[in-house]
């Protein structure tokens, strides 16, 4: 370095150093404000900043959500969320209805069950859209508890946090649906990480 360069650096750390001390003397001023007005104030400014923090934390964990969510939500976590037999899950998946549940369902039909249910001869998007249009209602009797899912006893293990989804569906709706149970079983079962 220059001595030109060398000065103008010891000028600004010089001048920095006089900042901090002038920033210390204002927060040792502003502290002995504060004890004069007591300590009802400090309690005012501890629940602003509570408030402040959570919001900050809520703000920015629902950033971080929304960045990763594309990565998280794969075809196959929305599929296996359609089929959970999981009543409060049900619930939920009726509520919150998202069409990109629907076109991963559709890929997943696509990829997984078309190639065991289709023959050289047949149009391939007719077979996808009979086999999806069977999902739905198949689906909508499993959510309606119509049909062979009217049994109440299916639906006490169903509600145990400790059943296993794909062993539930492979019970239950396996041998009572075409579509709807082997779609529950392949993207529940430990093979695909949703068990």
């Amino acid at each position: 370095m220059d001595k030109r360069a060398k000065s103008v650096s010891n000028e600004r750390a010089s001048e920095g150093e006089n900042n901090i001390s002038e920033i210390i003397e204002n927060l040792e001023e502003s502290e002995d404000e504060d004890d004069i007005e007591g300590d009802d104030n400090f309690e005012v400014e501890d629940e602003f900043d509570s408030t402040y923090l959570k919001e900050k934390t809520v703000s920015g964990a629902t950033a971080i959500w929304e960045h990763y969510k594309p990565r998280l939500l794969t075809n196959g976590a929305r599929v296996a969320y359609l089929c959970s037999p999981n009543p409060a899950i049900i619930a939920h998946s009726e509520a919150n209805k998202d069409p990109l549940n629907n076109i991963a369902l559709e890929e997943f039909i696509r990829r997984v069950i078309l190639p065991r249910r289709r023959t050289i001869s047949e149009n391939p998007n007719v077979v996808l859209a009979k086999l999806v249009d069977k999902y739905w209602a198949e689906r909508d009797d499993f959510v309606k508890r119509r049909g062979f899912f009217s049994s109440e006893s299916i639906w006490i293990t169903a509600g145990d946090p400790m059943t296993i989804s794909y062993e539930w569906h492979k019970r239950y709706s396996l041998p009572a649906t075409e579509v709807f149970g082997l779609s529950a079983c392949l993207i529940c079962s430990l093979v695909l990480g949703c068990g």
